[in-house]
């Protein structure tokens, strides 16, 4: 309970600091990344983000493409190489889903 109730209060700070103004328009007080990741929430999910494909098995295009491409196991990769592949992964997402905003699409599955 004191968990929820200090990451609410935390989050109530953030708010209070960051948009004092109670009529802040969505535009400005949404940042443009979570706002095209909501609007294609599905698509971008089924292409970055893990999905179930069977009892044991885990994948995805994205993340099958960086399995595919490692030498070894990944779970074994050195610390900075795990942090570029996080950091270039974080890209592509933001990328595939910011290009989707901008060309104004708006995917139904």
């Amino acid at each position: 309970m004191a968990h929820n109730t200090s990451f609410l209060l935390g989050y109530l700070l953030i708010q209070i600091l960051f948009f004092p103004n109670p009529n802040t328009p969505y535009e400005d007080a949404v940042p443009w990344t979570l706002d095209a990741i909501n609007r294609n929430g599905l698509a971008v999910f089924l292409i970055v983000l893990p999905r179930k494909v069977s009892a044991d098995v885990k994948a995805n295009l994205l993340t099958g493409a960086i399995n595919m491409g490692m030498k070894g196991d990944t779970i074994d990769a050195p610390t900075f190489l795990a942090m570029a592949i996080l950091g270039l992964y974080t890209f592509l997402v933001n990328l595939v889903a910011g290009g989707i905003k901008y060309e104004g699409w708006k995917l139904k599955l």
